[in-house]
């Protein structure tokens, strides 16, 4: 079971510079709120996996930038639960959603099931991603590492309805 400490502490927060703990306490709460209740396909909580994504950009990668940690711990909340967008946007801010939309496929944030197009639609999305040039090198990372996850997926044969 998983609360903001043990959000926080997985963000490694205390290595922080003391001005982003207020977005990481805003993170924290917003992933308890848009992951709760979800279960990912193996029928683990889905809270899990983006925990998950954050250890390999913190550990494997090194990456140390708050933002950075910040959007793999959210990565998914959008597909998981459009209707968190809102919120998002109010504690994190426009840009931030952005970023997490242009991440999530488009019958997700529509709510609808995905259609023969939508394949052609996240191929395209994906590309202007990995080729974006990005303020953070850290960010394009974790384009790649979250790009590289969504195609593991996707391949194995669990495919995104």
């Amino acid at each position: 079971m998983h609360d903001l400490d043990s959000i926080l502490a997985a963000l490694a927060t205390n290595t922080w510079p003391a001005e982003h703990h207020g977005r990481a306490l805003a993170a924290a709460a917003l992933s308890l709120a848009a992951y709760e209740g979800r279960v990912r396909d193996q029928g683990t909580p889905y809270i899990e996996h983006p925990l998950a994504v954050v250890a390999i950009l913190r550990d494997e990668l090194h990456i140390s930038h708050p933002e950075t940690l910040i959007f793999g711990l959210l990565h998914d909340a959008l597909e998981v639960t459009p209707s968190s967008e809102p919120e998002i946007a109010i504690r994190l801010g426009c840009s931030f959603v952005a970023e997490l939309r242009a991440m999530t496929p488009d019958h997700r944030l529509e709510g609808r099931s995905r259609q023969a197009t939508d394949e052609t639609v996240w191929r395209t999305k994906t590309r202007r991603l990995s080729s974006a040039q990005t303020e953070s090198p850290e960010l394009k990372a974790a384009y790649e590492v979250l790009l590289g996850e969504r195609d593991r997926y996707r391949t194995s044969g669990m495919a995104l309805t």
